[in-house]
């Protein structure tokens, strides 16, 4: 949905950037995170290269960054403060933070954590989620969302999170066969952040959460859940990779209001003193984000 909407706005934006100069991009909304599978490279490379060139375009999109650097939460000192905040008092749930890998600044700071949780009831199973956490200029924090990995008891179909080491250098099975179903890859750079769950099949399936970098100069870091599949003799290749981008919640339908909101408060924003119909432009990209095109 966000490459949708990157293609379709960029049309628009520059229209506006070529009345107006330049436009506001402030934000203050707390978005999520979902795991698009359905994307292209070719569609990927379009829309980075597009929001690369087009900075103001890049903001009014979700203005979100990918940390390129150490994930820990220990490295990333404001996201540790937030998130020691934001669940020092929660309920119902615990969490276990593993990697920052993404952060947004808005009227405050929105972060991206990858956590292993558990539902504070007996016999809980491990979960991995993507939990969402907003810090507001005045030092409050609360967690905003979260998006499921591994622990949906219907759609796991036999994942089972990993409750122990996401070291993936000290699961000697799985850096075995990371590595080895990266020999010949080509196209980008695959660095193993967490190693996140597993699935017995005939032989094992194990999911990674990876940084990736395309083999293009000024390519930027992204990241992507990896799975990999070994067989019984030893063999091992990826079977699938997933790219995880920032902008929705488990509860898509609550998000895609809150997504559409935003994008019209900043479009009434960008368009004014404009001679182009601001009205029509909003409706646009309403349109976009619903599906109702």
């Amino acid at each position: 949905m966000k490459k949708i909407i990157a293609a379709s706005m960029v049309l628009v934006m520059a229209a506006s950037m070529t009345a107006c100069g330049s436009v506001d991009s402030s934000s203050g909304s707390k978005p999520g995170a979902s795991i698009n599978t359905g994307t292209t490279s070719e569609t990927i490379t379009e829309a980075v290269t597009t929001m690369a060139t087009t900075e103001n375009f890049r903001k009014i999109a979700g203005g979100w960054n990918a940390v390129s650097g150490d994930t820990s939460l220990s490295a990333n000192k404001n996201a540790k403060a937030a998130f020691e905040k934001a669940t020092g008092a929660l309920a119902g749930m615990e969490y276990e933070p593993l990697a920052v890998i993404g952060t947004q600044v808005v009227a405050g700071t929105n972060y991206c954590i990858l956590c292993r949780g558990k539902a504070t009831v007996p016999d809980a199973e491990t979960c991995i989620v993507l939990v969402y956490i907003y810090e507001d200029l005045q030092g409050n924090a609360e967690v905003t969302g979260s998006k499921t990995i591994i622990g949906d008891e219907i759609l796991d179909d036999g994942w089972s999170a990993n409750s122990g080491d996401t070291d993936i250098a000290k699961n000697a099975d799985v850096k075995k066969a990371f590595e080895k179903s990266t020999e010949t890859l080509t196209g980008a750079v695959l660095e193993p952040v967490a190693y996140l769950g597993s699935q017995v099949v005939a032989g094992s399936n194990y999911r990674l959460l990876c940084k990736s970098t395309a083999t293009v100069p000024g390519a930027e870091t992204e990241y992507a859940l990896v799975t990999v599949y070994a067989d019984l003799n030893g063999n091992a290749e990826i079977s699938d990779i997933s790219e995880i981008t920032f902008g929705k919640y488990d509860d898509d339908n609550a998000d895609n209001e809150t997504s559409t909101g935003k994008l019209n408060t900043q479009i009434t924003n960008s368009w004014a003193g404009c001679e182009v119909d601001a009205d029509a432009a909003k409706a646009d990209i309403a349109e976009i984000v619903t599906g109702n095109h």
